[in-house]
């Protein structure tokens, strides 16, 4: 069977609770990728605040039409 973002989202984030021993609130933690459709849905879906970097695959006009919105956008890395 294929892991789906959100089930592998769901390991990470039980993962990282077991590291520091207790519970981490979903939107204490900050998701950042390149890939709207994959990163930023995914973190969206889990409950995790979202980044987008447009560094990458997604760019400006990729963001503007689609209907996922991150809560952050970053230009540049630097």
């Amino acid at each position: 069977m294929t892991p789906t973002v959100r089930s592998i989202f769901q390991k990470t984030h039980d993962q990282l609770e077991t590291l520091y021993e207790r519970p981490i609130p979903r939107s204490r933690i900050l998701m950042e990728g390149d890939f709207i459709r994959s990163d930023i849905q995914g973190a969206l879906d889990i409950g995790y605040c979202s980044a987008l970097m447009l560094t990458g695959v997604t760019t400006r006009d990729i963001l503007e039409r689609s209907a996922v919105r991150p809560d952050l956008v970053f230009e540049t890395l630097g």
